[in-house]
This record gives structure tokens, C-alpha cells and sequence, in this order.
């Protein structure tokens, strides 16, 4: 009779502790884009990171499946087996992961309904800049939609900077976000919509060193181009690093063309998840998830009534030397390479626009043209 009691009680004790912790809720919402960042401290690591890999592994996995989030930007994927097994138990994501040799690999998630990869490859990788950036340059995914009336291209690059408050590391951040900027975003990518988030490992008002200018000025200096939807919630003084009160290390940053698809005040810290996660920060991650979501459907809310009726034909010439747009419509053509890189620009004068491109070299292109009533887009090979 007494062991009896005694496993009542426990059992009791079990429901009544298992209660104080409920399910992670979904963030996410099906009408828009809705994109997180999130360092999952040393995920698959039996030596670093918190000590139970399982228990990590389970509470990733639900927060990760139960926040219903559609583009994950991950840091600190330690393990290519982990990696693995947790695509196996989400199929509702697909995933690309780094493949630079530092044992802290950046990788996307992404809702494979919505999305295909276009490409994924690394930025800034050789040696002049592996130093910056730790031995983990940038990783971009190119994603395209499916699930929208018109296609788009997302652009997502995962950061991983430099960690530590000291002056050394906050030079090599500081370094390696203005070689970022300077050689490949201004030059590729502000004209595209494209997001960078990650681990930063510091501020955007002032820097974790000696609270000095943020090492990410650049980009707050040149808000034409660039945005970060996290700044406010830095500016209010939350915190994404657990250890740390103030702490907001994990940042969203997005180019001009996304800026307007952006969902006001949308961007949010998880800093909840300790009441739905028992011992979060030991158990899971020293880090919180930091969501932000955009609608993509902009391009067709102009006024139905200032539309015009529009005509469109697209062919490559038989001589492989030019292409032909034609139709009631005006606005640019953009020839834009597999990996993303805007080749031309042309500006429609005349119903008929013959385009030269003899001077691409064999491959395959993108044509895109923006309309009143969308973005159209053509594939052709030269």
C-alpha cells in the first residue's frame, strides 16, 4: 500500500510539472512569408552544448515543426547526421546545409511547398576572407516560390560572425560585414529581395565591446538599400542571447525591394520559450529564435481600375542572336543569370524590343519583366 502511494504521487508530481509546460504555439501565418533565425547552440554535439542530446534534439524539433515558421536560417548545426535525421522527422521542410570544414555549419530550412532551390552556394569564401568571418563565410539559398500567383525569388544568406566582445573580434565582424556589403550585396543583390540573418554576434545601436558603434554601421548608413526589421527590437533593449540581459546578437537584415512587403512591427524575439520549454537555455539553446514576416503579394494591389489590358509575346530569335518581346505593355526586361546575377537591363520605348544577346555566353537565362499585373517570367537558352 505505502509503494503504491508513493507512485501516485509521483505520478501526480509528473502531470502536474508536465502542465506547467505547453506546446510550443505556431508563430507562423499561412497569408504570409514568415522567416526566423536561430542559433541552436552546438545541435548534435555530444561534447559542447547542453549535455542531453536527445532531449536538445526533441525540443528543437518542436519548436522548429510547431511554430509553423516558412524559411529557417539556422547557425550552429554541429552534426550532418543530426541535420539529417531532423529533415527525416519534419517533411514539411526541405534543407541545404554549409559545407565549409568549421564544425559550427550555418543551413536553411525551408517549406518545400512554397519553395524550390535554385542554387546554394557559399559567399566570400577564399582565404582573403576566411579570417573575417571565422572559417564560415556566408551561405546563400536561392529559393523560388510555388505557392504564389506570380513566381518569386527569395535570396537568403546565413551569417555566423566572429564571437567574443573583445577589439579583435569586433574588427574581423566589422570587416567582414563591409566586405559583404561592399563586394557582393551592393554589387549583386541590393536590387533583389534578399535577407541575411544569422548570428551577428553583435548589437545594431551600439556593440557588445565597450557598448562603441555598432560594428554594422555601413549598413544602417545606407537605408536606401538596407533595413533591419530586429533594430527596434534592439532599440527596446531585448535580448536574443539567453546569458545576457540586452544581449541582441541575432539579426534580420533586408534589400530596399523587400522593404515593402515587409509586415510592420511583425519582426519578434521568442523570449517566451522558457515557459513552454522546462530549462530552455540548458537543455535547448543560450539562444532565442527571432521571427519576422513579409506579405509578397504586393505587386497585385494596385487598383483594379488603373490596370490596363495587356498583351505579351516572348521569343528567342532562330539566329540565337537577340531576343523579341513584343505586346501592349512597358516597363524594364532584366536578363538575369541562373545564379542570380543581373546581366542587363532594358527599358521597353517600342511595341516591338529586339534584345542582343550574342555576347552571353552559352546557357541558360531568365527574362523577367515587371507588369502592372505582375512580375513574368521566361527561361530561354543561348
Amino acid at each position: 500500500m505505502k509503494y503504491t502511494v508513493i507512485l501516485i504521487l509521483n505520478f501526480l508530481a509528473l502531470g502536474f510539472i508536465s502542465n506547467l509546460y505547453a506546446q510550443v504555439p505556431a508563430f507562423g501565418v499561412d497569408s504570409l512569408l514568415d522567416v526566423g533565425c536561430w542559433n541552436i547552440e552546438w545541435f548534435g554535439d555530444p561534447d559542447k552544448g547542453p549535455s542531453n542530446e536527445q532531449v536538445q534534439y526533441n525540443n528543437v524539433k518542436q519548436v522548429l515543426n510547431n511554430t509553423d515558421i516558412d524559411i529557417w536560417g539556422l547557425t550552429e548545426m554541429s552534426n550532418p547526421t543530426s541535420y539529417q535525421q531532423l529533415l527525416n522527422d519534419l517533411p514539411q521542410y526541405g534543407g541545404c546545409l554549409a559545407t565549409y570544414d568549421q564544425t559550427q555549419k550555418t543551413s536553411v530550412f525551408y517549406k518545400k511547398d512554397m519553395f524550390e532551390v535554385i542554387q546554394s552556394h557559399h559567399i566570400l569564401s577564399s582565404s582573403q576572407y576566411n579570417y573575417d568571418f571565422a572559417g564560415r563565410p556566408p551561405f546563400e539559398v536561392v529559393l523560388k516560390t510555388k505557392s504564389f500567383d506570380n513566381p518569386d525569388t527569395i535570396y537568403v544568406i546565413v551569417v555566423h560572425l566572429k564571437a567574443f566582445a573583445d577589439q579583435e573580434s569586433y574588427n574581423r565582424r566589422k570587416d567582414a560585414i563591409n566586405s559583404l556589403k561592399s563586394v557582393f550585396l551592393d554589387v549583386q543583390r541590393k536590387d533583389k529581395k534578399t535577407i541575411v540573418l544569422g548570428d551577428w554576434n553583435d548589437d545594431v545601436d551600439v556593440s557588445t565591446y565597450n557598448g562603441i558603434q555598432t560594428p554594422f554601421q555601413q549598413l544602417l548608413d545606407d537605408p536606401q538599400n538596407y533595413f533591419f526589421p530586429t533594430k527596434a527590437l534592439s532599440d527596446a533593449g531585448k535580448t536574443t542571447y539567453a546569458s545576457y540581459s540586452g544581449s541582441f546578437i541575432d539579426h534580420i537584415l533586408i534589400t530596399n525591394p523587400l522593404k515593402i512587403d515587409y509586415k510592420p512591427a511583425s519582426a519578434k524575439v521568442l523570449d517566451m520559450m522558457p515557459t513552454y520549454i522546462s530549462s530552455y537555455t540548458s537543455k535547448t539553446s543560450d539562444h532565442y529564435p527571432v521571427i519576422a514576416s513579409f506579405h509578397l503579394d504586393n505587386i497585385n494591389t494596385l487598383d483594379v481600375d488603373s490596370i490596363v489590358e495587356e498583351t505579351l509575346s516572348f521569343a528567342v530569335l532562330m539566329d540565337n542572336q537577340s531576343l523579341l518581346v513584343q505586346g501592349n505593355w512597358m516597363g524594364n526586361v532584366e536578363i538575369i543569370g541562373v545564379d542570380g546575377t543581373k546581366l542587363n537591363t532594358v527599358e521597353k520605348q517600342t511595341e516591338h524590343l529586339q534584345i542582343p544577346i550574342n555576347e552571353l555566353p552559352q546557357g541558360m537565362y531568365i527574362a523577367t519583366m515587371r507588369l502592372q499585373s505582375g512580375i513574368k517570367t521566361f527561361k530561354f537558352i543561348r
